[in-house]
């Protein structure tokens, strides 16, 4: 039975939450599920409503309604009904159950649809992914390509060569090297090996085709209660056919692919959370590598593909191998696409369960013990019916409450924009000292601004806890500050977009560049460098970025001749030497280096003998990251030119070269140092309390 609760005034409630809704769409992020539970629960209300009217005795608030409250559940027909207004101004002579009815189912198929659409795209990713991997199957040869090949690997004498390859085999996980041992009975444990994996494979890909487009509601209400996939819901119903398909899919992966270290993170015990199923959600593996079956293939394909010149046996073997990679290669790619499929089944599952707990209504229990027997994360739609008046009152309570936090919150968003935008809303002077504003003021979390002495004070008298003097919010400060640092940083410089905390920086020191100044930025990584020269170019200033070799000519004549492009974007491995780029004065390292022989070529194509002005070297670095320990060890001195220190070893090696090597130059303890054992101390002294380490450099 549903809840009885008055009709008129449930209405009346859930038409303010609506119109509160439809008012703040635009300022406020919905959800569409909760909009879809407003319109089924107000759908609900009218038709009681229309039911209260028809009853034969009314009284109270619901006689004077009776004449015009059955025109709630059906449209007006000739002509317009009577029109009152009911508690604050909510009007429900103009409401439709039917109409409001059609508004819910409209906005269910639309979530529905969408996840629907991704399922059907998933699908039909999937049956590329088949087709091609049955054809590249369709032209291997039978019986299995190792059958041909190992003939032609002894009559070539290479049996030994062969058994000692793939002992010393570092791709191969230790476990499988004992097959490796005898090659006679590896031959029968890779064909047997491969029968597994097609008919684990079949069971997987029909289990798939049977998975429907449009779920039936049994299958939903299985999938819902299963104690498997739903475990950390509380669920306690029988396992769904849903975790039967992910039970045929691990049995695929497992001829595929294998993980060479376990790794469990439970997150949710150290958070405090006794939740069984959080805790099992939070363990997983990590270091994903071949299964024992590809990677003893794909050694066995490698020391073919390097004999095949020394011997004429094993040059004839090359197609057989080649073949048989790249069907291996289909299969564990079918195997990622079967999982994107299997997931987005899932998650259509988890759509309509959803929604089918959006439009639930609260309803009523006469025992107690029925209560007990329900999961306890579903008990909030059920009520005992000596409890309907006291939940009737909590619930009204909350829901008055979250209006006025709503409320507040519009009121503090609006007060921030109309600051942003210069509109109004900041006075001129501090509300307490009523001094004018300097060139630094605080700024509360409600919005409201404050001057450094007031906020000191204020804090104080309050036990370290700051109070807004205007709205009595209590909250943390920040400092707006139009000033720039004198050590040459760009402090207070607005930069337009969301880039992050380094590439904003990056922005900030360009943009605060004296005039006609121009810079290089240098990255390792070409993805950096997009993010940097998105984020310029959002700021009005004009980059040229090194391209392939055919446009490396016009990059640098447009850098060099053009006075409006002040930046160059370089990547160090082919920017970094050979190039003389004397029109600029600044140079801008993205990430530290290890190498300083690689960063000192780098500043040379600015800093040589044909400069004229003095050349200033930036270096950007997170605080608390890698790149802090990086930093230290460079300042430490442990690595100093690990190719020498000068110009030579990179003018025969090359920069991108020298790069590769770095990884050669660290020992363990400096290893230890970067990456501290979970747990331990870290004995490396901090660079900066927080925020980017930004450091400038006048050579």
């Amino acid at each position: 039975a549903p809840q009885p609760a008055p009709p008129a005034s449930a209405a009346e409630q859930l038409v303010c939450t609506v119109q509160r809704v439809e008012l703040r769409e635009a300022e406020v992020e919905v959800d569409p599920t909760h909009v879809l539970h407003l319109t089924h629960n107000l759908a609900h209300a009218l038709r009681g409503c229309a039911a209260e009217a028809r009853a034969p005795a009314a009284s109270g608030l619901m006689g004077e309604l009776q004449p015009w409250l059955a025109a709630a559940a059906s449209p007006p027909t000739n002509g317009a009904p009577a029109t009152r207004a009911v508690g604050d101004g909510v009007r429900l002579d103009t409401l439709s159950a039917d109409a409001v009815s059609e508004q819910g189912k409209g906005l269910r198929a639309q979530m529905v649809g969408e996840r629907t659409a991704v399922h059907r795209h998933a699908r039909e990713v999937l049956s590329l992914s088949r087709r091609a991997t049955d054809e590249v199957a369709s032209n291997l040869p039978s019986p299995h390509w190792l059958r041909l090949v190992m003939p032609a690997v002894q009559r070539a004498g290479l049996d030994e060569a062969l058994r000692e390859r793939l002992r010393t085999d570092e791709t191969i996980p230790d476990g499988a090297r004992s097959t490796c041992l005898r090659l006679k009975s590896l031959l029968p444990w890779v064909e047997a090996e491969m029968a597994g994996l097609s008919a684990a494979r079949a069971a997987l890909l029909h289990g798939l085709d049977r998975l429907p487009d449009t779920p039936s509601e049994a299958e939903v209400r299985k999938n819902g209660d299963c104690a498997s996939c739903r475990s950390d819901w509380g669920k306690t119903g029988e396992r769904c056919a849903h975790c039967e398909l992910e039970d045929m899919y691990n049995s695929v992966e497992a001829k595929l692919f294998s993980y060479r270290r376990a790794r469990v993170v439970e997150i949710a015990p150290a958070l405090g959370v006794g939740d069984a199923g959080a805790a099992a959600a939070n363990r997983g593996e990590a270091f994903k590598v071949d299964a024992p079956l590809v990677s003893i293939l794909k050694a066995i394909a490698r020391w073919i593909g390097a004999q095949a010149s020394s011997s004429a046996e094993l040059s004839g073997c090359l197609a057989y191998t080649e073949k048989g990679l790249k069907h291996l290669g289909c299969l564990q790619k079918e195997l990622k696409h079967s999982r994107e499929m299997w997931m987005a089944h899932f998650d259509l599952l988890s759509q309509l369960d959803e929604l089918t707990v959006a439009t639930r209504t609260v309803s009523i229990i006469e025992d107690p013990d029925a209560l007990e027997e329900i999961p306890v994360i579903e008990r909030a739609a059920f009520v005992l019916r000596h409890d309907v008046q006291a939940r009737r009152m909590t619930d009204s309570a909350e829901f008055h409450a979250s209006c006025r936090k709503l409320d507040h919150a519009r009121r503090q968003l609006t007060f921030l924009r109309s600051i942003a935008d210069g509109s109004g809303g900041a006075d001129p002077q501090c509300p307490v000292c009523l001094n004018e504003w300097g060139k630094e003021r605080m700024i509360a979390a409600c919005g409201h601004s404050i001057c450094l002495t007031c906020s000191e004070r204020i804090t104080a008298a309050h036990g370290g806890t700051f109070v807004c003097s205007i709205c009595r919010s209590r909250g943390s400060l920040a400092m707006a500050t139009d000033m720039q640092a004198d050590d040459g940083s760009a402090a207070g410089t607005r930069v337009l977009g969301s880039w992050g905390t380094k590439v904003t920086a990056i922005t900030e020191q360009v943009m605060a560049l004296p005039e006609g100044d121009k810079c290089l930025v240098f990255s390792q990584w070409d993805e950096m460098l997009d993010i940097v020269a998105a984020a310029l170019k959002t700021n009005s200033v004009q980059v040229a970025r090194l391209g392939p070799q055919g446009k490396l000519d016009a990059a640098l004549d447009l850098f060099k001749r053009d006075a409006a492009v002040r930046v160059l974007l370089l990547p160090l491995g082919r920017g970094a030497n050979g190039i003389n780029l004397t029109a600029a004065q600044h140079v801008i390292f993205v990430e530290p280096l290890l190498n300083t022989a690689v960063e000192a070529q780098a500043i040379g194509r600015v800093h040589r003998i044909s400069q004229t002005r003095p050349t200033t070297v930036h270096r950007f670095a997170v605080a608390g990251s890698i790149e802090e320990g990086l930093l230290w060890l460079r300042y430490r001195g442990a690595i100093n030119g690990s190719t020498g220190g000068g110009g030579a070893p990179l003018a025969k090696k090359g920069a991108a070269k020298v790069m590769a090597e770095e990884s050669q130059s660290l020992t363990w303890d400096e290893l230890e140092l970067l990456f501290p054992r979970s747990g331990s101390v870290g004995t490396m002294p901090a660079l900066a309390d927080e925020g980017d380490l930004a450091e400038a450099e006048e050579v």
